[in-house]
């Protein structure tokens, strides 16, 4: 049984080259430029390509992550989050620290858990289109438009209607 020692080994022709490049533009669109490290690469990577298998997760990512590096290289080849001592991205985006720094090296110094690095793990607003919004509902004695969203009550995922600032809202049928 022969090893294999690289990812050319894998990808020997031109359209499997194509196919990463692909991959690598779409994943950038989809994330909207907030690709901005490994860290950030890898959890768009998970959302885009969704379940993986081990032999992708070791030969693909690595490919992919080459071919963005290359188009976008502002893009970090270190993991800046991890290396500053924080242990779940997703969870640190969802609100931000009182101090806000700039700088890679101070984000760093001071660590994870008592600051953010803009444009990292700062919170931020998800924009949906007015389109997204279509059902009527009602919020205090208004009428709004709402959108159908799925929680988690009492360890069961329920089907509720959120209004476009994000609060719950009754509708009646």
């Amino acid at each position: 049984m022969a090893r294999i020692k690289s990812i050319a080994d894998y990808f020997d022709g031109d359209e499997d080259e194509k196919d990463i490049e692909r991959i690598a533009d779409s994943m950038w669109a989809d994330s909207r430029g907030g690709i901005v490290d490994r860290d950030t690469f890898d959890a768009h990577f998970k959302d885009f390509m969704g379940e993986t298998k081990p032999r992708q997760d070791s030969v693909l990512r690595p490919a992919v992550f080459r071919k963005l590096r290359e188009k976008h290289e502002e893009v970090d080849r270190m993991r800046i989050f991890s290396k500053a001592g924080g242990k779940n991205l997703r969870m640190d985006q969802r609100k931000t620290h009182s101090k806000v720094v700039t700088d890679k090296k101070e984000f760093i110094k001071t660590g994870a858990q008592k600051s953010d690095l803009k444009g990292l793990d700062t919170k931020r607003k998800v924009k949906r289109p007015k389109s997204a919004y279509t059902i009527p509902a009602r919020r205090g004695g208004k009428v709004v438009l709402a959108r159908r969203t799925f929680v988690v009550v009492a360890g069961k995922r329920r089907l509720r209607h959120r209004d476009e600032l994000g609060r719950f809202v009754s509708v009646k049928r």
